[in-house]
This record gives C-alpha cells, sequence and structure tokens, in this order.
C-alpha cells in the first residue's frame, strides 16, 4: 500500500514525494509488533526523512540520535521548517555571563564552579536549548549529550520514538561514554596519582579511589569558598577537580570483571569489555519505540548492546544506486600481516602503482589502515609526486586542499574511512590497502578480541563497507573501490553475516585491475566541498 506523500503527514515542502522503498520502510516500522526496529538503508535510501516520518506518525516526542555534531547540523538544516530542536552539550554555546570576552563556552562559565547566575532561568543559550528541547515533540541531539543527560538528570524529556541514526557506531558511543581517562600531563591530577600506575590492578584502582575521593572532596570545598570570592586561579582548579571527582566516582563502581586498564605515556584509561550490560540504562532506557538505522548495522550490533534478536525486527532494504557504479573489487596478491617481507610489500606497492597508472585524469584515495603502511607507499610508490597525506592535527585541512586540487591527486590516508564524503570527481577510485582489524597492542581492544572472538571481525567488516561508502554518494555519481589485501578471499565469504547483502553483491574479482570508467565530468556546489556529512 503506497502512502499519501510527505506534505500529508507534516514534513518538509522540499519533500514532494517518497524516494524508492521509503514508504515501505515506514509502513513496516509502523506494522511491527516488536520494540525495536532495525533499519539497514543504504546510501541514497533518505533514511532520516523515513525515520522521523515513522516517528510523526507514532505520536508523542521524538528524539533523534546522530554520531556526529556536523549529521546534528544537517538534520536541522533538512528539518527546523517543521519545529525541530537542536540541544548539544555545554562547550558548543558560548557563556554570556563570561565577561564579555566571548572566550568561554558555558563548560567553563562561573556557574560551573559554584557561581548562581540568574541566566540559567533565562538568557543562557545552554539552560535555553535544554528547556526548548524538554518542550519539543522533535529533538536531533549526539550520543554524547544523550548519554550525559540521562546521567546527570539534564533530561530532555522521554520520547515515545528514538531514532539511533549511524547506528553501527552506537557501542562504540557507549563505550567511549563509559570509559575513565586520567591524562597524565595534568598537573593537579599528578599531585594524586599513584607513583607507578602500571603495576596497578583495577582492585589496586578502586581502593585508591575511595581513599582519595575524600581528600579531593574537602580540597574542592576549599576551592570552592576562594573561587566565590573571586580567585580565578581556585575556580580553574575547581573546575579540573570536579572533573576529577567524577571519574574517581565512576571508578569505584565499575565491576572489575568486566572492565580493562591501558596505560600509555600520556593517559590511564579504564573502559568496559562490553557495553551490553550499560546500553540499557543510558542509550534505551524504557522507551517503547527504538528505530535504529544505519547503512551497516547488523544483528551483532544490537548483540553488542545487549539486545536479543526476539526484542528486534531487522529489515534491509536494496540499494538504489546501480551496482556497477560502487563495486569492489579484488585484487589478489598480498597478503598484509606481520610475516610479510619486503619483497611482498614491493609487490603491494607495485599493484597500487598499477592502478594509478591508467587513472592520471583523476583524483583518488589510498587507505593503509596504519601510519607506517603510508609512509611505505609515498616513499617506494613510482607517483609519490603526486601523493599527498596528513597527520591527525591538519586532516581538515589537507582534506580541503586535497578536495579543490586538480588532478591527478592522491590522498594517502589511514583515517579517512568513516566520516568523510568525496562526491564526484572529488575521488573516483579508492585503493583498500588492508583489511582493518583493530590494533591489539591496545590493552583495551586486546581484552574485547578475547571475551569475544567476533569482535575484531565485525570492527572490520563496518570499516571495510563504510570506506566503499566514501565515493558514491548518489545515484548518479560513480568510484571504483579496490580491495588489494589478498586475505579478503578468505575474510568476505567468512564474515559476510556483518555485512548488508547490497554491499556483498557487489564484490567482484579481477586478476588485474579493469580498465578505468569514463572520467566524471560535473559542477561541484560548494556544499561538497564539507569535511564531513
Amino acid at each position: 500500500m503506497r502512502l499519501p506523500p510527505p506534505e500529508v503527514f507534516g514534513l518538509p515542502k522540499k519533500y514532494i514525494a517518497w524516494r524508492e522503498n521509503q514508504d515501505l520502510s515506514i509502513q513496516q516500522i509502523l506494522d511491527s509488533k516488536r520494540r525495536v526496529k532495525v533499519q539497514v538503508c543504504p546510501t541514497g535510501f533518505g533514511k532520516s526523512l523515513s525515520s522521523i516520518a515513522a516517528g510523526i506518525i507514532l505520536g508523542g516526542k521524538v528524539v533523534v540520535l546522530t554520531s556526529t555534531k556536523g549529521l546534528q547540523s544537517q538534520y536541522m538544516r533538512d528539518f527546523s521548517e517543521i519545529g525541530m530542536v537542536d540541544v548539544r552539550g555545554r562547550n558548543s554555546y558560548m557563556c554570556p555571563a563570561g565577561g564579555g570576552t566571548g572566550s568561554l563556552t558555558c563548560e567553563e562559565g562561573p556557574c560551573t564552579v559554584g557561581f548562581k547566575c540568574d541566566l540559567k532561568h533565562g538568557g543562557c543559550p545552554y539552560y535555553d536549548a535544554v528547556r526548548a528541547a524538554s518542550k519539543a515533540s522533535l529533538v536531533v541531539t549526539n550520543y554524547s549529550y544523550w548519554f550525559f543527560a540521562n546521567e546527570y538528570a539534564e533530561g530532555i524529556g522521554t520520547p515515545n520514538v528514538l531514532v539511533c541514526d549511524e547506528a553501527h557506531d552506537s557501542p562504540d558511543a557507549v563505550a567511549n561514554f563509559l570509559t575513565i581517562e586520567f591524562e597524565r600531563r595534568d598537573d593537579l591530577l599528578m599531585q594524586i596519582l599513584p607513583t607507578i600506575p602500571e603495576h596497578l590492578t583495577i582492585y589496586d584502582w578502586k581502593k585508591w579511589a575511595v581513599q582519595t575521593q575524600n581528600i579531593v572532596e574537602e580540597e574542592m570545598e576549599s576551592l570552592a569558598d576562594q573561587a566565590l570570592m573571586g580567585s580565578e586561579r581556585a575556580a580553574k582548579r575547581l573546575k579540573i577537580l570536579r572533573r576529577i571527582s567524577k571519574q574517581i566516582v565512576s571508578l569505584k563502581s565499575l565491576e572489575p570483571a568486566n572492565w580493562v586498564m591501558n596505560v600509555s605515556p600520556m593517559t590511564i584509561a579504564f573502559a568496559p569489555i562490553s557495553v551490553a550490560n550499560y546500553a540499557q540504562a543510558i542509550l534505551l532506557g524504557t522507551i517503547k519505540h527504538v528505530i535504529p538505522t544505519s547503512a551497516s548495522v547488523c544483528a551483532k550490533t544490537m548483540e553488542m548492546i545487549g539486545l536479543a534478536m526476539d526484542s528486534c525486527e531487522l529489515i534491509e532494504y536494496p540499494h538504489t544506486f546501480p551496482i556497477e557504479n560502487r563495486m569492489l573489487i579484488k585484487i589478489p596478491g598480498v597478503r598484509l600481516n606481520a610475516k610479510t617481507t619486503d619483497e611482498g610489500l614491493k609487490d603491494w606497492v607495485g599493484i597500487i602503482d598499477r592502478i594509478i597508472k591508467y587513472r592520471l585524469d583523476r583524483k583518488g584515495i589510498i587507505h593503509t589502515v596504519s601510519y607506517d603502511r603510508r609512509s611505505l607507499v609515498m616513499s617506494m610508490s613510482k607517483y609519490a609526486h603526486i601523493m599527498m597525506t596528513h597527520v591527525t592535527r591538519d586532516a581538515v585541512q589537507k582534506v580541503q586542499e586535497f578536495k579543490r586540487a586538480a588532478p591527478p591527486k592522491v590522498l594517502v590516508s589511514p583515517s579517512m574511512a568513516t566520516g568523510w564524503d568525496f562526491p564526484g570527481s572529488l575521488c573516483e577510485y579508492q585503493i583498500i590497502g588492508k583489511i582493518a582489524y583493530p590494533d591489539t597492542r591496545n590493552k583495551i581492544t586486546k581484552a574485547r578480541c578475547d571475551a569475544d572472538p567476533e569482535y575484531a571481525p565485525y570492527i572490520a567488516m563496518q570499516q571495510l563497507v563504510q570506506t566503499c561508502g566514501r565515493g558514491v554518494r548518489s545515484a548518479t555519481d560513480r568510484c571504483e573501490n579496490f580491495m588489494i589485501d589478498a586475505n579478503a578471499s578468505w575474510f568476505i565469504p567468512r564474515y559476510e553475516l556483518f555485512a548488508p547483502k547490497w554491499f556483498t553483491e557487489a564484490i567482484v574479482e579481477r586478476i588485474l585491475p579493469p580498465a578505468p570508467p569514463p572520467k566524471i565530468i560535473d559542477k561541484l556546489e560548494e556544499t561538497d566541498y564539507a569535511e564531513t556529512q
């Protein structure tokens, strides 16, 4: 049964008709008897419209969670017309009581160190946003703020419908929120940290937290008095100690059997091995209708956040983009692992060069997964002169340079798998150098892999699916994706259950790279150059 057009349901006027399968998705959400209605929607499906439409029809308050602030802003551009309200963490708003300099965020405002501020009841952009969100029937926020609001009772109201966009990220979102991280370069913290933290067990840390909490609270009381007397130094120290105090309280209550510690030169981190026992409380609560949606969410994702599949209905929709425009081409060659010889690495770079050789009229991206392999490519490739790369601090700037550069140009990166879009001629081919298994040198990652044999392949498959989506953003777009790690020949068949059907159906194997398709001739809009979606 076809639904009436979007305008009948009060949706924004720019949506004049449903895209293919959108109305089917809405109908299946409405018909589902399960609490959790998982929607696997490929790129271009228009999942934001279908999930919001379903939420509006189900009635009551609808809250949408996003994994990035950029996507949050996109929702506001699309749905503010029908009353959508946006709320974020304190650091996203400038404090009007910060001395008139405009340099303090609401996270740093005087009220956070005990000063009474009348603007809390009107005039503070943060609290104004929270009040607006609590009254609104349609709200967008990010996972981090949603968890914070639920934990610290700065709630925006319990919705009838919770839409979890980019739901494949939800296990990591929960884990990141729960992670306790002490920065070892924090002078104030170093005064109270144990002298040799590497030698302590989690049980030892829990004892330290109990012993230290009273000391920290007494110091906070003293600093609060000084801050109220106008001491800026005391106010800054109090803010740091409040953060440390929250971490200590969390550390006292963690369950050692399900937590692991990782000590590095810069940080001491404590993280849950599994988030299954925590997600219900901080993510899902008692909400009646939950709609997780993503291009790659799967049953394993639901398992990781503690949901049994008998409480879920998972529906996958076919891709509407031509399959020939989004293929993953496996090129057999070198198996990359710790035992790969220098000769093998030379052959691997040779495959990269063979692909580039016939594509010098266009731009492409090489995903190396690690910085070491990035350096190897840039030092050994015949085409190093047309390559560019980045480090973490200048990634946004370098991506902009790449997008605006004339061909031939190749971006060599270990970290462009998610969160970046390269439509049209901005990227016409991608070379995926390696199956991206998580790095088990980190003790947290290793503990998760040891506890769940499917954890590492799930993460690797999700990254592969997301990587292939960076260059195909519309039905008329096209991007060749080349997988040149020979491990793909066993990895993909073994773990295809962690990938959507629309992805696996587009995988082919070729002995040699095929001839390139015609170059894309397009007229890009300024929005196409944005860093993220």
